[in-house]
């Protein structure tokens, strides 16, 4: 996994919107990483820039507020794909993800490993960090675009609650961002709060090329949706690819 730099990773995504359960527009995001890799004995020391582009449309019209951001970034990847972030920023938004058994693989064959996701639905700075455990299939060796790739398929539910999101609607309502909570947000939480609930279901096809085991493509096919206190609601369905 260690190449010549720099190394660019690039996560494009559409998705529909939902606002309260009523379309929004569409959301076109764009992150790019420019790596420089460094071979250490633990791995490879991966480090670089992000930079984030969002805009959500509605009859090629902006429905709402568009994200630009260039973000520093370092991490270091283990032999199997396992990421020790150095100076953690929020990104790599999706952590330990995929990851690989040290043993050889068959076709057909199964493994589970956990990982970690960061979200932030609204864009406005409350992270919070979810925790995937991820079902790997490995489909076996095909051709793909003039070279020889391994296949896997990989999925995993988005499931998240706090202990507040438990209790009762009077609860819910007034709940403030310091209350105790399952899982604890980032930095850069405003006074809103970040959400309460989310729900929803990720299918990932995964492409390794033989030769090296480069990442060639991922396409994640995703259908979840985000709860607040007050009752308001995100949902987003779409797809990102990574290549």
């Amino acid at each position: 996994q260690s190449f010549p730099g720099p190394y660019t990773l690039v996560e494009r995504s559409n998705w529909a919107r939902y606002d309260n359960g009523k379309y929004t527009g569409h959301v076109y995001r764009e992150t790019r990483y420019r790596l420089d890799p460094f071979q250490e004995r633990e791995g490879v020391r991966y480090r670089g820039t992000v930079y984030v582009f969002e805009e959500t449309l509605r009859d090629l019209q902006k429905v709402a507020r568009p994200l630009d951001d260039i973000i520093p970034v370092e991490f270091i990847l283990s032999k199997t794909g396992s990421i020790r972030l150095v100076d953690d920023r929020g990104y790599p938004l999706l952590r330990n993800f995929p990851v690989f058994p040290e043993k050889a693989l068959r076709p057909g064959d199964i493994w589970i490993a956990a990982g970690e996701r960061i979200v932030d639905p609204r864009n406005d700075g409350n992270q919070v960090k979810l925790p995937i455990l991820a079902e790997y299939r490995f489909l076996g060796e095909e051709p793909y675009k003039g070279e020889q790739v391994y296949r896997i398929q990989a999925q995993y539910a988005t499931r998240y609650k706090t202990a507040t999101s438990r209790g009762s609607k009077t609860d819910q309502k007034t709940m403030g961002s310091g209350s105790s909570q399952t899982n604890q947000p980032g930095v850069g939480q405003e006074a809103s709060g970040p959400f309460i609930e989310a729900s929803g279901t990720h299918v990932v096809d995964i492409l390794i090329r033989v030769a090296d085991g480069r990442l060639v493509l991922m396409r994640d096919t995703l259908d979840e949706t985000f709860l607040w206190p007050d009752g308001s609601s995100v949902r987003y369905k779409g797809f990102t690819l990574t290549f």
